[in-house]
């Protein structure tokens, strides 16, 4: 966060957009505004750059208008305050003198004029300067330190109250972050620099006896035993790829790390490296659980690793058990501990010398900021710093990353505060790497990637999931409540946020309830759009293509009213029990632009009605709305329709029975969002007070972030939309675009440079190359290619097949997972199961595991892949009771349990690569997502010791994401963002109206898929970047069985892979997603530049041979 802009604030913040528009750039209208504050580089790259800083403050300040419609909204909020300021003038008002004159003239059209002529203002003279210059990161003074050796007090409002006795110690002072470090990319790393590094690695560990003396085990993870390199760093040249020197750290790389090339080699050297060298480097991970693996490997070499994740308490919860699941099967976790243990404390240290109360207390929400302490007798008390926040257990991780020069985490991790315990800057962690770490190393950056479009496009399930955020409050709020835990009632506000949450409940039953009697047609149409109240009113009130044009201005016009009216009027209800205001909120509630006064006005304006005809259909609108909110029933709803049929310069084309159903839909969905909107700020109060989990809230990205990051190119879209299940239920999401996270990496290198500095971001990948991969493709180089010189052929032997099951029930139809009903689906996996396993020895399971990849006797194992954790733990079940030969050999992947048992046979994620050291299974079960990225399950014994211990995989379902899935909309619209972002344009002008055509292009698009089934069959040209999403993850599980250069089988079985072959009929790229697997691999390995289809090669040649041969799928009217 930056200090705030000068002079001006609250509706005169309007006064550095016109500075910008008539000073910086000559202009004389706003028009262009939001679009030349988006934030993207293609636009600002045709202006000077005082214009591009004060574009971008205005960002960093928060107040860029995202559309055209927010800055009509504060222009008229500017207008009216305006006004008002001349009849309080003219009353003889003294106060309304000292205010601020105003500055420029703003009409309708958002055309300006100077208010001044000749001397320039000084407020003007002020703000241009600051506008035009980089402004510091805002700084707040921390509380003092608690004095240890007094006592103090703790007081939750509703919680835990008590007395801090005195320590009879001093604790050493807290660290500092170190906010004045200049971070600059080190620039060319040599290969030969990272050999060394192995060969110290090596003498470090024969030093210490991990390794016998001329072991050389670093270095021979990169050579064969005749000193030939097996890993070799190549980079394109004209005719290909050639052998690069080393990595050249500077600007953004990417390096494309084949499988079994030694990526993850390279990286523990790059760390040793910049350590030796004394730089700042930060290494972002598929999970907190390989940076952990980083960290404690490292910690072997004297390079002390900091651990960036995050410290909510859900995502330290979920640490915390993915750790201590990790240990348990190590003396069931008695007398065992590791070196990252630390980092994951759940206690407060000030418990200890606390008093013990009713309340227990609360280390969950500790008070580290909260130590009340009188600063003298007779005093009142102050708010104080944790005086223990030097040797909390707590608080290790923060104070780790105060001092480290390298640290692991994950890349949503880095969009958090700074501790205010360490630092008076407030700062998120992606600021202060930038402005002070030399090197961010993104791994698995196309997962990376793919989290963050995730963050660009939020989405809060509101009801119709258990984890959605009605279900979360009825679970945590209103059911304890009810059955008699209810002392958290008891204070001042409580009672009103239950009725709060309450009323949001009540209109989220209410929108389901009308959907689900609303006729079949009409609720199928406006499933899965994105409904606001615009939009709704847009399809209400539509209008006749064949008009003329000055027909079409007056119709639109008067439906602009009406929305005013119609917002005003709905929002008076809703809000009318709002009691708390979000303490995050700019302090300009009074400028609210929605007043009553200022709509009727326009309204009138609009409409061509006189003000008092306004007011009196706003009276009637309100009341309707109002018996509605109280009743909610048929004839409240005729009620509004009624209404709504008089609205003043409107009438809609639709029948009595299609204009109620839109006013129903209308009301229900607004008051929703309205009902949420209202409701968002108190969460954050009963989050931290322990009475709601995490569930109530969105993952979106905070406003620092958002304010570095180029707007989304369908702008800040957001609305309700609802999916209707095969079974007709209905749940309904809040859906949001907000930003373009993906281009973090870049903005955080431009981030860097405005103190001079400007540090390297290096991303790697096996899997980040993939150009119709709308999600996971990264649109950067390739710069670098790791690959090994001989490879070897262990690929060449896999094989693929694609093995549907016919249905006992129906022998005439083949087992189809994939699109069957959710009732059958159930039994659908279990006879698929029942399928493969029988016939004993004979089995398609056991002939697999006796005859792929059997060297000297030893073969290897097999896995059933699946959609859930749940389908694991079913199959398990199913396995143990039906098939007696199976019981013992199994595995399968659960989740961490914070409560309960679970089978012996269950394993985490976190456990996972441990079966390499068990020998008594032969099958295991799991979600594909669960083990893709970073997780290699290796033999740990024998003579095939780091060899991949799984070899036969059976897909049992075709990888789908779920009928809510946005992931294809999410990349898409990234993918589309980033692009535009990288263009170049000759002019301004021609910049801005590119930018009006692709945004126009961008929403089309996102407006048809949202209202598409996500059916390849049914996407049209979506259907190719839609399964290469679904591929990437597909390769990246086949993966697995090929590490050490072995071959993988994979096996089909889901005849929804192939519906068509699986009847003997032939199969195309629109049936199948195997044939459209196929024709992606086909086109990138005859890519027309040399150097990517060299690269695309390498990653996928030993993909696409066995993908291009598999058995007994049908096209073109012969078996493969």
């Amino acid at each position: 966060m930056r200090d705030p802009l000068r002079p001006y604030n609250i509706v005169n913040r309007l006064n550095y957009f016109c500075v910008i528009a008539s000073e910086l750039l000559g202009e004389t209208s706003l028009i262009n505004l939001p679009a030349l504050a988006s934030g993207f580089e293609s636009i600002e790259k045709t202006l000077a750059p005082d214009v591009v800083q004060a574009l971008r403050n205005i960002r960093l300040a928060n107040i860029a208008p995202g559309t055209l419609r927010e800055l009509h909204l504060m222009a008229d909020a500017y207008r009216l305050h305006f006004r008002q300021l001349e009849i309080r003038i003219a009353k003889g008002d003294e106060t309304a003198k000292d205010e601020l004159p105003q500055r420029y003239y703003i009409n309708d059209d958002l055309s300006i004029r100077r208010t001044w002529t000749h001397l320039v203002p000084d407020d003007i003279v002020e703000a241009l300067a600051s506008l035009t210059s980089i402004q510091p990161l805002r700084h707040r003074e921390q509380p003092p330190l608690h004095s240890p050796l007094q006592a103090a007090e703790v007081t939750y409002e509703h919680g835990y109250s008590g007395v801090v006795m005195p320590f009879g110690f001093e604790p050493p002072a807290p660290p500092r972050y170190e906010l004045d470090r200049v971070g600059v990319a080190p620039g060319m790393v040599l290969w030969e620099d990272l050999i060394s590094m192995a060969n110290r690695f090596d003498q470090i560990d024969e030093a210490k006896g991990r390794q016998a003396p001329g072991e050389r085990s670093w270095y021979k993870r990169l050579h064969d035993a005749n000193e030939s390199p097996t890993a070799v760093l190549m980079e394109p040249g004209e005719k290909g790829l050639v052998k690069a020197k080393g990595i050249d750290l500077s600007g953004l790389k990417h390096l494309i790390g084949l499988p079994g090339a030694g990526k993850t080699t390279l990286l523990y050297l790059l760390a040793g490296y910049l350590s030796h060298e004394g730089r700042s480097v930060c290494f972002l991970f598929p999970s907190i659980e390989v940076a952990s693996g980083f960290i404690e490997t490292l910690s072997n070499y004297d390079t002390p690793v900091g651990l960036l994740s995050g410290q909510g308490e859900t995502a330290r919860t979920k640490h915390v058990l993915n750790f201590a699941t990790a240990l348990s099967n190590q003396n069931h976790g008695f007398g065992v501990t590791r070196q990252i243990a630390p980092f994951f404390a759940t206690n407060c240290a000030l418990a200890g010398f606390a008093s013990d109360e009713d309340q227990d207390f609360p280390h969950h929400n500790p008070p580290c900021m909260q130590i009340m302490q009188r600063p003298g007798p007779g005093k009142r008390p102050r708010r104080h710093r944790c005086a223990l926040s030097s040797v909390c257990g707590l608080q290790h991780g923060e104070r780790e990353l105060s001092s480290a020069t390298i640290w692991a985490g994950h890349i949503l991790s880095t969009d958090r505060r700074v501790s205010r315990l360490f630092a008076d800057a407030e700062v998120q962690h992606f600021e202060y790497l930038a402005r002070t770490f030399d090197v961010l190393v993104v791994d698995e950056c196309d997962g990376a990637q793919s989290n963050l479009d995730a963050r660009g496009t939020p989405m809060l399930k509101l009801a119709g999931d258990s984890d959605s955020l009605w279900s979360t409050l009825i679970r945590d709020l209103h059911d304890p409540a009810a059955r008699g835990h209810n002392a958290f009632v008891a204070g001042v506000t409580m009672p009103t946020l239950l009725e709060m949450t309450g009323r949001f409940g009540r209109a989220t039953e209410r929108l389901v309830g009308r959907l689900l009697h609303m006729p079949e047609r009409f609720r199928n149409e406006n499933a899965n759009v994105l409904h606001t109240s615009l939009s709704i009113i847009s399809d209400m009130f539509p209008y006749d293509d064949d008009w003329n044009e000055s027909r079409k201005v007056a119709y639109l016009e008067a439906r602009k009213a009406f929305e005013l009216i119609f917002d005003a009027a709905v929002k008076l209800v809703a809000f009318r029990h709002t009691i708390l205001r979000d303490a995050h909120d700019d302090e300009d509630d009074e400028d609210n632009p929605n007043d009553l006064e200022r709509s009727t006005a326009e309204a009138a304006k609009l409409t061509g009605k006189t003000p008092e005809e306004i007011r009196e259909f706003h009276g009637k609108l309100l009341e309707a709305i109002e018996i509605w909110e109280r009743d909610g029933n048929e004839q409240s709803v005729l009620g509004i329709a009624n209404v709504l049929r008089t609205t003043p310069g409107l009438a809609s084309f639709h029948d009595e029975e299609t204009f109620y159903l839109y006013s129903a839909l209308l009301v229900s969905v607004t008051l929703l969002v309205l009902q949420h909107f209202g409701l968002a700020p108190h969460l954050r109060l009963l989050n931290s007070m322990n009475l709601v989990s995490d569930n109530v809230f969105e993952s979106r990205c905070s406003r620092d972030q958002l304010a570095i990051l180029p707007e989304s190119l369908v702008g800040r879209l957001s609305g309700v939309r609802y999916t209707i299940s095969e079974e007709g239920n209905v749940d309904v999401s809040h859906v949001g675009f907000a930003g373009t996270p993906r281009m973090l990496a870049r903005r955080i290198i431009e981030l860097g440079k405005e103190r001079g500095g400007g540090m390297a971001v290096l991303m790697t990948s096996a899997t980040s190359m993939l150009e119709q991969s709308p999600s996971f493709h990264v649109e950067a180089g390739p710069d670098y290619v790791l690959r090994r010189p001989n490879a070897g052929s262990g690929w060449e032997k896999s094989k693929y097949a694609f093995l549907p099951k016919k249905d006992p029930q129906n022998t005439q139809v083949s087992l189809r997972f994939s699109g069957a009903k959710m009732s059958q689906r159930e039994r659908v996996l279990k006879t698929i199961v029942d399928q493969l396993l029988r016939h004993g020895n004979a089995s398609d399971v056991e002939q697999a595991i006796r005859e792929n990849d059997v060297v000297n006797g030893v073969g290897r194992k097999a896995a059933f892949i699946v959609n859930s954790y749940e389908q694991c733990e079913m199959l398990f079940d199913h396995i143990q009771a039906n098939h007696s030969s199976w019981r013992g050999r199994v595995r399968y992947l659960v989740k961490p349990k914070l409560h309960g048992s679970v089978h012996e046979a269950a394993v985490t994620a976190s456990e996972v690569e441990r079966l390499g050291e068990d020998q008594s299974w032969d099958l295991l079960i799991f979600p594909m997502s669960a083990i893709g990225r970073g997780v290699n399950i290796v033999y740990r014994y024998g003579i095939r010791q780091d060899k991949a211990m799984l070899g036969s995989l059976f897909f049992l379902t075709r990888p789908h994401p779920r009928g809510d899935s946005l992931q294809l909309i999410q990349g898409l619209v990234a993918r589309d963002s980033e692009r535009f972002d990288r263009r170049e344009f000759g002019s301004t002008a021609e910049a801005l109206a590119e930018f009006k055509k692709s945004r126009k292009e961008t929403t089309k698009t996102i407006e048809y898929l949202l209202r598409m089934p996500l059916i390849a069959q049914a996407l049209g040209k979506y259907a190719e970047p839609f399964v290469a999403d679904q591929m990437i993850m597909t390769l990246q599980t086949i993966g697995r069985a090929m590490r050490g250069d072995c071959p993988a089988f994979a096996y089909f079985v889901d005849a929804a892979w192939a519906p068509n072959s699986a009847n003997g009929l032939p199969d195309t790229e629109r049936t199948s997603m195997l044939v459209m697997m196929q024709k992606i691999l086909g086109k990138c390995l005859s890519h027309p530049d040399p150097a990517v289809r060299e690269c695309y090669q390498n990653l996928y040649q030993s993909f696409s041979v066995p993908m291009s041969t598999v058995e007994n799928l049908v096209i073109g009217g012969h078996h493969v």
